[in-house]
């Protein structure tokens, strides 16, 4: 019998993607939002009238208003609280027994630290930060509560790839090089490896389901053999348009970042290089043309 799995921010592209994957491999139930704001700050976040099953197996937590809705980031962070509080009676109500839910790398202090593991300092400056690491807290509360929750993924993404990935280095970089748009890059000579491609993490999370045991983790995602950043960049132009020369370099004090990801790899997962991400990628844009 296929799990039931109920799959929250299904429109967004990490959860349009996952129901396109998973559908056939688990009996998955798609959350609608409330379409009102009026009735969302009445805290009636979700809408579970359709919903055909009285528990769920698996709970995948992709819904969020990030920096980029055009919601003002003090509207952002009320909607997300008032969404923390509802996702807590969604897995009460409906037995959840695993929850996969979506963080980002954005919850580190990456100011001073050059490899980023699940061990660095968390960064509380934004409020975007603020809202997945408070959600993230309030999970192991949940979870340390007696209730049906055993196993709970906390993933902290980098820039997520695939078909109709956005705002994210790789995503912003390609788009500039197909529209032949100037596009400005710091620190070109670091390794870089924060990325992976959408299957990449539906495979992650598939695999964590299936295998991992009881019990609540927090795990960070990339790829292996990083490369530098003006490799990427030759590499995609010589992909997507060789004639691009649009590229400005430029001095920067930002400080980049490399992740670490052993936990994932503890777990068993065996990740895929930056180059394959690439290639993936790069075959979903030429399915767009």
């Amino acid at each position: 019998m296929k799990k039931k799995v109920l799959l929250t921010g299904w429109k967004g592209f990490v959860g349009s993607n996952l129901l396109k994957i998973y559908k056939k491999k688990f009996n998955v139930v798609k959350l609608e939002k409330n379409i009102h704001l009026k009735k969302t700050f009445k805290k009636n976040f979700f809408n579970k009238k359709k919903l055909k099953f009285k528990s769920y197996d698996i709970l995948i937590h992709c819904s969020y208003y990030t920096p980029n809705s055009y919601h003002s980031a003090e509207k952002q962070y009320k909607l997300n609280k008032i969404m923390r509080k509802n996702l807590n009676d969604l897995i009460v109500e409906y037995k959840i027994q695993t929850l996969i839910f979506m963080s980002s790398m954005s919850v580190y202090n990456t100011s001073k630290s050059k490899l980023v593991s699940e061990k660095t300092k968390l960064n509380k400056n934004t409020i975007y930060a603020r809202s997945k690491i408070n959600d993230e807290r309030n999970l192991f509360r949940l979870f340390k509560k007696k209730n049906d929750l055993k196993k709970v993924l906390i993933l902290r993404l980098p820039g997520v790839v695939g078909k109709g990935s956005k705002n994210n280095f790789i995503s912003n970089l390609s788009k500039a090089i197909k529209k032949s748009k100037e596009f400005k890059i710091n620190n070109i000579k670091f390794r870089f490896n924060n990325i992976i491609h959408v299957e990449t993490l539906s495979r992650f999370i598939k695999y964590y389901i299936d295998n991992n045991s009881n019990g609540f983790n927090v795990v960070n995602l990339g790829s292996v053999g990083a490369m530098p950043i003006d490799n990427i960049v030759s590499f995609l132009i010589s992909k997507l348009d060789k004639n691009y020369n649009k590229i400005i370099i430029r001095k920067s004090d930002k400080n980049p970042f490399r992740i670490n990801f052993n936990k994932a790899r503890k777990t068993g997962f065996i990740p895929n290089s930056v180059v394959n991400e690439l290639k993936k990628y790069i075959k979903d844009l030429k399915k767009w043309e």
